[in-house]
């Protein structure tokens, strides 16, 4: 009986790190860097069958900057961090953990108006994850964000600090998913099609007709 248990165990190590973790396609949802609230940012993940909502730390960078200063988009490549919880379909609650990244973002110097808004097309990297209870046994879900595309929306306010330095502070950064990158046909794949179809045309053109036999009497 305890050789039994045993071997039981045994397995059980070796099978449950095993398990094959889910890869849920991400096609639509948000996330809101909390660049200028400590723990404040949050996400929303949907896709084929799933939503996923959470909060925590979504990425680390400035909030502050003075007037005439560049500003850089906190989401760069795939090394921006997102780590909290959140809660799958309404029901199960998960720890989350991993990076994220978004290019096609670049630097920016506002105008000196009192509120500046930045927007640009991004596409989108990375595969975070959700485990449960903590990021630190086995994975449950792959949230791929590979190839997905959307825009970054960055709101500034001119903030007047009483001793004639204003300053901008960053009061919003959120990267919005619209969906998966859609492709379109090469030309040559195009070019190649046209050929098949006129090859077809021209073999049914020169066909010669089947002659159907009288029925004999």
């Amino acid at each position: 009986m305890r050789l039994r248990n045993f071997v039981l165990f045994l397995g059980c190590l070796i099978v449950v790190p095993l398990s094959k973790a889910d890869t849920l396609n991400v096609t639509s949802g948000y996330i809101a860097v909390n660049s200028f609230s400590s723990g404040g940012g949050s996400w929303s993940f949907s896709g084929s069958g799933f939503t996923d909502t959470g909060s925590g730390e979504v990425g680390l960078c400035g909030i502050s900057f003075s007037l005439g200063s560049s500003v850089t988009p906190c989401a760069n490549a795939s090394t921006t961090v997102i780590i909290g919880g959140s809660t799958l379909n309404g029901t199960q609650n998960l720890g989350f953990d991993g990076f994220w990244g978004a290019t096609g973002q670049s630097s920016f110097t506002p105008d000196g108006s009192s509120v500046f808004t930045y927007t640009a097309p991004v596409t989108f990297s990375g595969a975070p994850i959700a485990c449960f209870p903590l990021c630190m046994g086995s994975i449950n879900d792959y949230f791929n964000l590979n190839g997905d595309v959307g825009y970054v929306t960055i709101v500034l306010t001119k903030i007047d600090n009483g001793f004639g330095t204003p300053y901008y502070q960053k009061t919003s950064e959120v990267y919005t998913i619209t969906g998966p990158a859609v492709t379109t046909p090469e030309p040559s794949a195009i070019a190649l099609l046209f050929v098949g179809f006129a090859t077809l045309l021209l073999f049914l053109r020169r066909s010669p007709p089947h002659k159907i036999p009288y029925p004999l009497i």
